[in-house]
């Protein structure tokens, strides 16, 4: 399942809420419950789905509700979407969760600011009529010649363009001195004018209906209608009678479905109309609104909604959610919930089903561990330095200097050999195992660095060894050292070290602090860290961290860390919080205090009112302040820790207003009996009673808890992609290689039933912004390795074809690995290149040239897909035209993305002979040739993945555009394939 954050965020950490003027979570500025978060204040931004899902229920308020109790009425939006998602992990393990848009623009808003969202458009069509049409009504004349008619249909509407002769006595216009009339005619829906058209406005046909316009009534008179088109009752254009009426050229019109070569419409120009028309004369014209009137103010669930949605689709746009002290403010409430415990989805196993043992990729540095400034390797006796900073003074006790050269014994078979010589004259190598050669370098050598030969050394058993050097590039190993005793000023050119130089420093110490503690624990991915290996096989990690001293930074070694897996969000910090007050309105006193706020009290309670103004809390008096509240909110460290809270608590959309009521009565009465003075407390008494009305309307409006369903499904097994239920035989079977395209009609389904949603509402509240990290963290785990190795393959092969050099070299290579080390590039190697690169990735795969052998491993190496990820192994197969059956040939490459048509844009060898990006069909046959003397037609087969690389994690295929792909292959403007490739 692909997740995706519900508006744009680089830093999640800067997005958790601390920069929020209002809706922080799970508490509010005034000590109330609040589920969710504010995300988009004071814009109209785009909200987005986080996950792939089903929306259950919304509510489009026609415009924004407004408070009555207080005379400027404050506007605000009850507008939800509630979106049902079903997480499957890697191990099958289940999550039902919601997601909760709330507050979002109104929708006479939306069409103001012409916004649309993604689940609420429809695709809209323009008529285009080329050809002239049969029509019925009355015969119009154009200007130029009486031979130039149209038929102008009942309804039109005709106003004169004079009501006198416009024809001077010279003039012989056909017209002249007759019962026709110049007018004009303007379509009412379409817009379409015509100003140069002659009626004869005394027939029977045509109505009058002022001095100034005319209708047509009557439809005796058939010929041609231009620029137009026929609406018919039916998709059958050889039956005259079914025509329902005549639509003017550019039209706008929605369709329920294409049918036998028409559009089904179901509103033509705004407004509801049933008929067919021609799909020929229709072009997409962008996307419009669809949302009928009479679903507008309403909670619209049960199949009513029911919509499917994915991951990153706009749902809506930020509303009003005006308050007294701020009437125009602006934002989009976003919440997430399950009603079942997730206690045992956070733990990351459940019984046997365990997604965390085999995917900690992540390293937990513990709180206490030691970070310090002293880089891990040392500077070895004769390596050449430059001193390049030696401050003067007695309390400078460092010198900064940069390491210029190194000269080490290595083991030959760790070298690539290039045999030439660079412009020096020495033969020179690369690195091959980069791991082993910087545990000698000290971490001075990278991928493509540049080594030099010094001299042959003997062999150790049967290793070959040599010593070789290497120049460290100018902007690189800079450090601190304390000054050596024979070193007193900055150097002009290298020296050489007499000693081993055992402590050196990334970073100059200040006040000789040379090792910090961390103060909490510290997560990274192991992959976004570069591990230091030292000669004494350990492993330490530079980590750059901010905490509440600053910004940290230093080395910390590998024993201090422990691997965890996103899936265990315990090791996270997530906790949940079950047991505690459900109230609404929270008591600041400690001791009463809802038990997530005591966990981050002590950085809260930091201030009290003394003579008049706020100052520091040394002391502490357990109780929070509003100012302290907030200004905890707005505390970075405080919002991360609150994001980590998974809270039980009632919703705040499914409220009892006499229970919020007495809650807020409790609250507010504390401060008005403190108050001596009479007018003062009077005041409060009337902002009390205000406050009360407003929240009761705003109760009303925004409740919806109980009046939202959602489905039973069907318990219908679920069919594994190969196999097909066969009606004959009243049974399933495998599918037949040219069954891969269709399948039999099932029985109709029943009608769902419904089911209250969820039963109680109090539920298990999520930080949305952490949520959808942690999750995105889980997913980002089973992108697919192999990818990455065919993407850098491609870029090597620079769009060369197969018997040019480097992409002949390369299909060798792959043909090698399969087992046929003398086949060339003329020899078919796009299986080749799919084995090699999951081969490359550690991933299960069949060493073979024959690219059906994913399919003849199928449920061995390979498993198939019903639905398509990126990455995952796309199958083509060749099937005999006359037999219908496959000739075990074919083509097999890897899924990209798709195009603007839904067709698959795939990354493969041997595709017009080269390494680079193709198109296929997937719906229909992609080529058809002749093979062997047989007429042959390759068609699509299936999705597949390697049998143990979980699928229910991956990407979700992107629309790409695949000749910006191939023009950055080649580093130019290319010719590619507009047609799906032809693959033999």
């Amino acid at each position: 399942m692909k997740f995706e954050y519900p508006i744009p965020i680089k830093d999640p950490k800067a997005k958790l809420g601390q920069a929020n003027t209002l809706g922080f979570y799970p508490i509010g500025r005034l000590f109330n419950w609040h589920g969710g978060l504010h995300v988009s204040e004071n814009s109209n931004s785009p909200i987005k789905a986080i996950a792939d899902g089903t929306v259950i229920a919304y509510r489009m308020p026609n415009l924004y509700p407004e408070n009555t109790a207080i005379a400027e009425g404050i506007k605000y939006s009850n507008g939800f979407v509630l979106i049902q998602h079903k997480y499957k992990s890697p191990k099958k393990r289940e999550f039902t969760f919601y997601s909760l848009y709330n507050h979002l623009m109104s929708h006479s808003e939306l069409i103001q600011m012409k916004k649309i969202p993604d689940i609420f458009k429809t695709q809209q069509y323009k008529v285009k009529g080329k050809l002239a049409c049969k029509g019925k009504g009355i015969t119009a004349y154009k200007s130029i010649s009486k031979s130039f008619s149209m038929i102008l249909p009942v309804g039109s509407i005709l106003v004169p363009n004079s009501n006198t002769d416009i024809f001077d006595s010279k003039d012989k216009h056909w017209a002249k001195k007759t019962e026709f009339k110049k007018v004009i005619f303007t379509d009412p829906d379409s817009g379409m004018v015509y100003s140069d058209l002659y009626v004869d406005l005394s027939i029977d046909q045509i109505e009058k209906l002022t001095n100034e316009t005319y209708k047509v009534i009557g439809d005796k008179e058939e010929g041609k209608c231009w620029d137009y088109e026929n609406l018919r009752s039916a998709p059958n254009w050889k039956d005259d009678n079914n025509v329902v009426m005549q639509v003017p050229n550019n039209s706008k019109c929605t369709i329920v479905k294409e049918n036998k070569g028409y559009y089904e419409i179901k509103t033509l120009n705004g407004k509801d109309q049933k008929g067919f028309i021609y799909a020929k004369s229709c072009t997409k014209d962008g996307f419009v609104l669809n949302l009928e009137q009479d679903k507008l103010d309403k909670i619209i669930t049960e199949k009513n909604c029911n919509i499917p949605v994915k991951a990153g689709e706009i749902i809506g746009f930020s509303g009003m959610y005006g308050c007294i002290k701020n009437i125009n403010y602006r934002t989009a409430h976003i919440e997430i919930f399950t009603d079942k415990d997730p206690s045992d989805f956070l733990k990351g196993k459940e019984g046997d089903k365990d997604d965390v043992a085999d995917t900690k990729k992540f390293l937990k540095f513990t709180k206490g561990g030691k970070l310090s400034l002293k880089f891990p390797i040392k500077l070895s006796m004769n390596d050449e330095i430059e001193v390049i900073d030696f401050p003067e003074g007695e309390n400078e006790k460092y010198c900064r200097i940069k390491l210029h050269k190194q000269i080490r014994d290595v083991d030959y078979d760790d070298l690539v050999d290039h045999k030439k010589k660079d412009a020096t004259g020495k033969s020179y190598y690369t690195p091959k195992n980069l791991t082993n050669l910087n545990a000698i370098f000290g971490d001075s050598l990278k991928e493509k660095s540049v080594v030099h030969f010094e001299e042959m050394l003997a062999d150790v058993g049967k290793k070959k060894r040599r010593k070789i050097s290497f120049t460290v590039p100018n902007d690189e190993h800079i450090y601190w050292v304390e000054k050596p005793t024979d070193i007193n000023k900055k150097t002009t050119s290298p020296i050489l070290l007499k000693a081993d130089l055992a402590t050196v420093y990334y970073r100059k110490p200040k006040n000789d602090l040379i090792e910090v503690e961390l103060n909490e624990d510290y997560i990274e991915a192991e992959n976004q860290l570069k591990p230091v290996k030292t000669s004494e096989n350990t492993t330490w990690y530079q980590l750059k961290i901010t905490d509440r001293q600053g910004q940290q930074e230093g080395y910390i070694e590998s024993k201090d860390s422990t691997k965890i897996s996103a899936h265990d969000w315990i090791a996270f910090g997530f906790k949940t919080f079950k047991d505690q007050s459900d109230d609404f309105v929270f008591d600041p006193d400690e001791k009463t205090a809802p038990k997530f706020l005591k966990e981050v009290w002590e950085q809260m309670d930091t201030k009290r009112y003394e003579n008049g103004e706020w100052v520091k809390d040394t002391a502490k008096d357990g109780k929070l302040s509003r100012r302290e509240l907030l200004g905890g909110l707005n505390d970075c460290f405080v919002s991360e820790k609150l994001s980590k809270m998974i809270c039980y608590h009632t919703s705040e959309w499914s409220v009892d207003f006499n229970k919020l009521k007495a809650e807020i009565e409790t609250d507010l009465d504390k401060n008005i009996n403190k108050e001596q003075k009479p007018e003062r407390k009077e005041k409060l008494k009337q902002q009390k009673e205000e406050l009360l009305q407003i929240t009761e309307e705003k109760v009303k409006a925004l409740n919806f808890w109980k009046d939202i369903k959602v489905p039973i499904p069907n318990k219908l097994s679920e069919m594994p992609a190969d196999m097909i239920y066969d009606p004959i035989r009243n049974q399933s079977r495998k599918r037949y290689p040219w069954e891969r395209d269709f399948e039999y009609e099932q029985e109709e389904k029943e009608e769902e039933e419904y089911t209250p949603f969820p039963t109680s509402p109090k539920v298990y509240h999520f930080h949305p912004i952490a949520f959808v990290e942690q999750m995105r963290r889980m997913n980002d785990l089973t992108s697919p390795p192999w990818m990455d190795i065919a993407l850098t393959e491609a870029k090597k092969a620079k769009y060369v074809k197969e018997t040019l050099s480097p992409t002949s070299e390369m299909a060798n290579k792959y043909h090698t690995y399969v087992g046929l080390p003398k086949a060339t590039g003329s020899t078919a190697w796009c299986s080749s290149f799919v084995s090699w690169c999951l081969g490359e990735a550690d991933q299960k795969n069949s060493k073979s040239a024959g690219s059906q052998s994913v399919l003849w491993n199928e449920g061995k190496l390979f498993k198939r897909i019903k639905e398509p990820v990126y990455g995952c192994i796309v199958l083509m197969t060749n099937y005999v035209k006359s037999t219908g059956k496959s000739n075990s040939h074919g083509h097999v490459t890897f899924l990209y993305g798709v195009d603007d048509n839904g067709d698959l844009i795939c990354l493969g060898g041997n595709q017009g002979n080269r390494l680079k990006y193709s198109r296929y069909y997937f719906n229909k046959a992609n080529s058809t040739f002749t093979q062997k003397g047989v007429k042959v037609e390759q068609r699509f087969n299936g999705y597949f993945l390697p049998v143990d690389f979980p699928a229910s994690n991956s990407k979700q295929p992107e629309i790409v555009d695949i000749k910006k792909l191939n023009n950055e292959l080649a580093g130019k403007a290319v010719k590619s394939n507009v047609k799906n490739e032809k693959t033999t």
